[in-house]
């Protein structure tokens, strides 16, 4: 029989890039993640068995801090910055979509406070 050499959910090329401050209880961090396409292994259903590819995608989350007192920090957090979507689709056929995942943009706000 023939092997099959392909890594599965593995991109052939990937980077990050993170840039990072903190001053006077103020803490701000800034990351871009990129993913070249990547073949995730095929299922047994009605659309057949060959493998998916999951297109290429970059995403840019932030979080930043402010200390106000000793005990009590607050945050704010936003995920998915450039509105990316995921895109899976059969074989090597774009119109052939699979599955598509869009969270949109994430904003959250958080308090801690420590005794």
């Amino acid at each position: 029989g023939t092997e099959d050499s392909t890594l599965y959910a593995v991109a052939p090329q990937s980077f990050n890039v993170i840039g990072y401050y903190e001053n006077d209880g103020f803490s701000f961090r800034l990351a871009y993640n990129w993913k070249d396409d990547s073949y995730l292994k095929g299922q047994n259903s009605y659309l057949g068995v060959q493998p998916r590819v999951q297109k290429a995608t970059g995403r840019l989350d932030l979080v930043t801090s402010y200390k106000f007192t000793k005990n009590f920090r607050g945050y704010l957090r936003g995920y998915n910055l450039t509105d990316e979507q995921r895109y899976e689709y059969w074989g090597n056929n774009e119109s052939a979509v699979s599955r598509v995942d869009y969270t949109g943009r994430i904003y959250e706000v958080s308090f801690s406070y420590s005794f």
